[in-house]
């Protein structure tokens, strides 16, 4: 027969091995984000079989699955659940981060304002809520220019076809006038038909759009994320160059706000870029948008 000093000694063993066995567990995830932030991702997939299997419910592994998941849709699917069944858990201001930068980025302001603002009451003194603040102020800020562009952009096309159609109408009266049918041929000259053509120049004259420097040559790179201040962008570059890789700020004019794009690689042409896409969105934890510089 167990004596209740015995019971209370097997209970207090229990607990303390549940609680060694989930501080283990912990560090086992930091170790695997660890790796995915020094670009080893085969090596993260690789684990995560097992440790699916055997932490099927922890939240530490589920964002450390969705951390590898090209998907942005599906990996938000698993840092929703992270937010919603283990609210406690040291993980979900992780998830809350990965939510609102999601939504930032796919240009969703509705979701991401609301978004944030649950990330801000749950969990207030969260490292990542100043960054997670200024994605959505760009995000809003880069909806209304594009928003401005596209009405401008309606009503030149508009008066465009009434400027058409206006000399449609004058056209159709000048041909009644003289009786016949009014053809328009542009000829050209005996001497410009014999002259050789104009070379085309090696520099491409491109609209300035405000966002970096404009290169005679195509090159691409990958954004991770537009930021309000300077000095921020300045603080992610130096994060990412640490690891190694090619980061810089590009100033970007977002409506009447100074913006700045952190954009990550230098590369030839768009199919490199897209190759790195995955390795980038490991490290970045986030949906890269490709750039052309």
């Amino acid at each position: 027969m167990v004596t209740m000093k015995r019971l209370a000694v097997i209970i207090l063993a229990v607990v303390v091995f549940t609680a060694v066995s989930a501080l283990s567990q912990s560090q086992e995830v930091h170790n695997y984000l660890h790796k995915l932030a020094q670009g080893k991702v085969d090596e993260v997939k690789k684990a995560l079989p097992d440790l699916l299997i055997d932490y099927p419910d922890d939240p530490g592994v589920i964002l450390l699955h969705a951390a590898v998941i090209v998907d942005g849709s599906k990996a938000l699917e698993r840092y929703k659940k992270i937010v919603t069944q283990y609210p406690a858990s040291e993980w979900a201001d992780d998830a809350y981060w990965r939510i609102v930068q999601y939504y930032a980025i796919i240009g969703d302001t509705t979701n991401a304002r609301k978004e944030l603002e649950v990330y801000r009451s749950k969990c207030p003194k969260s490292e990542f809520l100043i960054a997670a603040t200024e994605a959505v102020k760009a995000s809003v800020a880069y909806v209304r220019s594009t928003s401005a562009e596209k009405k401008a952009a309606l009503k030149k096309e508009s008066q465009s076809k009434v400027t058409d159609t206006k000399e449609n109408k004058k056209n159709k009266i000048q041909q009644k006038k003289n009786g016949k049918d009014a053809q328009v041929k542009k000829e050209t000259p005996a001497a410009e038909s014999k002259a050789a053509p104009e070379e085309a120049t090696e520099k491409t004259v491109r609209k300035d759009d405000g966002i970096g420097p404009k290169t005679d040559k195509n090159k691409y790179g990958l954004q991770i994320g537009v930021y309000g201040s300077e000095e921020t962008a300045r603080s992610q570059v130096e994060l990412y160059r640490k690891q190694r890789l090619i980061a810089n700020i590009y100033p970007k004019k977002v409506g009447d706000a100074d913006m700045f794009a952190v954009v990550i690689g230098d590369y030839a042409g768009k199919e490199s870029a897209e190759k790195a896409r995955e390795l980038v969105q490991t490290q970045c934890k986030c949906v890269p948008i490709l750039y052309e510089k």
